[in-house]
């Protein structure tokens, strides 16, 4: 084995010295202490001489790796690669990559993680095609130590800002969460993504609900050993049945619900279909073959595959969970830490008795670039539906339903912000966001009432929430949930909109029976008709709210006579002490006709005017 000199680990761009050498005409670094500046690429191969595929566009034989691409990570007069071999009889152990280029130096490129080692299995990124703009949020996919003054550490999974674009598209200057800024290497992070579109992010993408035997059978054909899917039985209501393609035939297992549990012998049980499947994918324990291949249901997704794909997976060992402060119809919402960042967390609870529910995640993250602010406004929002199960199981199945409203992103002052989602194996679901203090704005304004809360800030919460709207409403999306009680407040008294359960594109429908009634404008509850002009009314009522110190709307008045009596001309009365050009405001919000209420960017005008002139007072 042969060595060369450290000049060949000096930074990009760097000219190194050539050495000769009789089995290649490439060098080999000497492992040691010189191979921590920059990583090398490394080959594990059987036989000496046999091809190998590696990532696209790319063919690997036992001398030479040659680029058929017109660069090879942004080195744009790189005309061929080259691998080094070092033979032990018919058994080539060891290759380590370097780019060749024109000029006759030689070059690596790829900066070192903690990860690598003298004999690392091969990892070798797709080049770098793409140019982040500043304020790109990516996410670090491995370890980074820094090998330089300039470079910025980051461990694995932290959130980073890119802040310059250099003229190596292969390092960018970028900032972490306590604002410190240096180089990173840009294969060592991913941009932060909304959910991929088109399809169905599920937890459980092996289960196909009511199917027959003979289609689970077509399913599985042609055979391959240990596919495998989870249908309901159709012998057996309330019961499900694993259906495992083995020795070219297919093996129907019936699932059978006993006293609160799941089991396939009555010796192993579980808590739910997560759970049994996780165990017959490590051990056949008894069945003709262990799982080894899920057949997913035609156009869905694993959810942990897609969070961890556009950048949203957390890791669960860094989320610690604290107590409850809140519990609702979906799950309970607790107090934790992630990465000594105090976070509220969503856990949704598997309810046996339930015959439906449904969990909600709204994925907001960050914007690009604009013309004026040097940011775009975007969104995407993620609707997560539980699915139906059957009454006499314990979580027979959790499906999660991704309605992708954009393929930009969202994120603003008075929104609240998703940090990330996690989804166990065994079936539960952490939706982590970030922590509001001072908890709903509903909560906030009946314990503090008038001797606390002046005009001024009522004005301020009004206007937050207006600044809110006015965001969605110029991406076009509607909130279709819009109340005080989906609206928190940070320690520093922000309001935020939140709970985007309901939101959607303007063109989307919706089920009027999920509806809140006091809420919503008469349109959308007769017609259907949804959209910004629909959250405008909302609006209106939430700064009834507001002003009467977090009161329900509509008091003395039964639901059912809401509508009828809004339709014919009814209108609540400014709460006691309401200034009159507030509550004028208000009934701009409340017009029948949608086309003549004012838009957010105009009632955002209007009670900023309100606020200069003091016209609260």
């Amino acid at each position: 084995m042969c060595y060369f000199c450290s000049l060949c680990l000096s930074r990009p761009h760097t000219q190194t010295q050539t050495h000769t050498h009789t089995h290649t005409h490439t060098p080999l670094v000497k492992p040691d202490s010189m191979l921590h500046p920059y990583e090398l690429v490394y080959l594990h191969e059987k036989h000496h001489g046999q091809k190998k595929s590696v990532p696209p566009r790319f063919i690997l034989t036992s001398t030479y790796l040659t680029l058929s691409i017109e660069y090879f990570w942004g080195l744009q007069n790189v005309h061929r690669v080259y691998i080094d071999t070092v033979c032990n009889s018919h058994f080539s152990f060891c290759r380590c990559v370097f780019v060749h280029v024109c000029d006759g130096n030689v070059r690596c490129v790829r900066p070192v993680s903690e990860e690598t080692h003298w004999l690392l299995p091969f990892r070798m990124s797709k080049p770098q095609t793409e140019t982040w703009p500043p304020g790109t949020e990516c996410v670090a996919k491995y370890n980074f130590k820094g090998t330089a003054v300039q470079d910025l550490p980051f461990n694995k999974g932290d959130v980073l800002t890119i802040v310059v674009v250099t003229k190596d598209p292969n390092w960018y200057q970028a900032k972490n969460k306590a604002g410190q800024k240096g180089t990173i290497p840009a294969n060592y992070v991913q941009k932060r993504e909304g959910v991929k579109q088109g399809g169905k992010l599920s937890l459980m993408p092996w289960f196909h609900g009511k199917i027959t035997r003979e289609q689970a059978e077509s399913l599985l054909n042609p055979p391959e050993m240990g596919l495998f899917l989870v249908r309901e039985s159709t012998n057996y209501p309330g019961d499900y049945t694993l259906c495992v393609s083995c020795e070219g035939k297919v093996e129907h297992y019936r699932i059978v619900y006993k006293e609160g549990m799941l089991s396939i012998d009555e010796e192993g049980f579980f808590e739910n279909l997560m759970q049994l499947v996780e165990h017959y994918t490590k051990d056949a324990d008894g069945l003709c073959t262990k799982l080894i291949k899920p057949k997913l249901e035609e156009g869905t997704v694993a959810a942990q595959d897609e969070f961890s794909r556009s950048g949203w997976a957390l890791n669960r060992k860094e989320l610690h969970i604290h107590q409850s402060i809140g519990k609702g119809e979906f799950g309970d919402v607790k107090i934790g830490d992630y990465r000594d960042t105090k976070v509220a967390v969503k856990c949704i609870k598997h309810d046996a008795t339930a015959q439906a529910f449904i969990a909600e995640a709204s994925v907001m993250t960050y914007v690009s670039t604009s013309p004026t602010s040097h940011f775009v406004m975007a969104i995407c929002e993620v609707l997560v539906d539980v699915l139906p199960y059957c009454v006499v199981s314990v979580l027979v199945y959790c499906v999660i339903t991704v309605v992708f409203l954009s393929c930009r992103q969202l994120r603003h002052k008075n929104l609240v912000q998703l940090i990330g989602v996690i989804v166990e194996e065994k079936g539960s679901l952490y939706i982590v966001s970030e922590f509001m203090a001072k908890g709903c704005l509903v909560d906030y304004l009946r314990s503090r009432g008038r001797t606390v809360l002046g005009g001024d800030s009522l004005l301020k919460f009004s206007l937050d929430v207006c600044e809110a709207m006015e965001y969605l409403e110029a991406n076009n999306f509607v909130h279709r949930d819009l109340a005080a009680r989906n609206v928190l407040v940070s320690d520093d008294n922000v309001a935020k909109v939140s709970d985007f359960g309901l939101t959607k594109e303007a063109s989307s429908n919706q089920d009027t029976a999920k509806l809140p009634i006091k809420w919503t404008s008469p349109e959308a509850l007769r017609e259907k008709k949804f959209s910004t002009k629909s959250d405008v009314w909302s609006y209106g009522v939430l700064l009834w709210e507001i002003y009467s110190f977090g009161r329900v709307p509509y008091p003395r008045i039964p639901l059912k006579d809401v509508v009828p009596r809004v339709e014919k001309g009814y209108r609540m009365e400014a709460p006691d002490g309401c200034p009159e050009v507030v509550y004028e405001v208000m009934k701009q919000c409340w017009t029948l006709d949608p086309v003549v209420r004012p838009s957010f960017r105009v009632l955002r005008e209007k009670l900023r005017n309100i606020l200069d002139k003091e016209l609260y007072l």
